[in-house]
């Protein structure tokens, strides 16, 4: 395909840890070198998804379900993003990233 495609996130509450879960389905039109997907476009997808993962935190919190955001709702945006590349992602696979809970401290919620 020609573009990253997700399926909507998929809440995990047994253990409370996993937040969602994304396949993911790459093509070739977003490489950065030949057969490899383009670093921002990994980033992006990390972002994408801990984004999710954040608002259902906060649904959880709050004890709303998913997508049942109101006016009273926060608003929530990524501070800081690290991705470590270990090793070159290829094109045209099948991937899952999955986002977890690892702390928070007052307004800041951690995820890895």
């Amino acid at each position: 395909s020609a573009s990253p495609t997700s399926s909507s996130p998929s809440s995990v509450v047994g253990n409370g840890r996993e937040l969602a879960m994304a396949n993911i389905q790459i093509g070739t039109n977003l490489n950065g070198h030949d057969g490899i997907v383009h670093g921002g476009i990994i980033s992006l997808l990390f972002d994408e998804t801990f984004g999710w993962g954040t608002y259902d935190y906060l649904a959880q919190s709050l004890d709303k379900q998913y997508g049942d955001y109101g006016d009273d709702f926060p608003v929530a945006v990524t501070a800081n993003l690290s991705v470590n590349f270990r090793s070159p992602l290829p094109a045209e696979i099948d991937a899952v990233i999955r986002v977890y809970h690892e702390r928070t401290e007052g307004r800041k919620i951690y995820l890895n």
